[in-house]
């Protein structure tokens, strides 16, 4: 973990690389893509999942979970990723939230014309 001080706001923000071991048949989420996955460790049943580094942030921000999720995807106009996680049969429930989530990121290039620095965008309303 790298931490950051910046003077302007007083406030500490650092960097985080994951990394989850949970039983293979879960879905593990987390801020940023899955870099590796590998068998567990510490449980036999397990895989081990490394995820990239975040971009410098709040602790508060970070975020994982943890679940039996399946998942839609689509792109923004830019080609940001947007995906919302969401329990099996919950399909036409989350389609709202994906069409709504890749209007916001248009929306906002657009506004701001400043482009999405991340490739990613998810949603795991539970």
């Amino acid at each position: 973990m790298d931490v950051y001080y910046t003077d302007t706001y007083k406030k500490q923000k650092a960097t985080f690389e994951l990394e989850i071991e949970a039983d293979a048949k879960y879905v593990v989420l987390a801020n940023t893509k899955e870099k590796s996955s590998s068998p567990g460790v510490d449980c036999s049943v397990c895989t081990r999942h490394s995820f990239h580094k975040t971009y410098v942030m709040s602790t508060y921000l970070v975020g994982f979970a943890i679940g039996e999720f399946e998942h839609i995807t689509k792109n923004s106009t830019n080609g940001v990723q947007v995906s919302v996680w969401f329990p099996f049969g919950r399909r036409e429930d989350a389609r709202y939230g994906l069409d709504s989530g890749v209007k916001a990121v248009d929306l906002f290039e657009n506004f701001f014309d400043v482009p999405m620095e991340l490739s990613k965008l998810g949603f795991a309303p539970l």
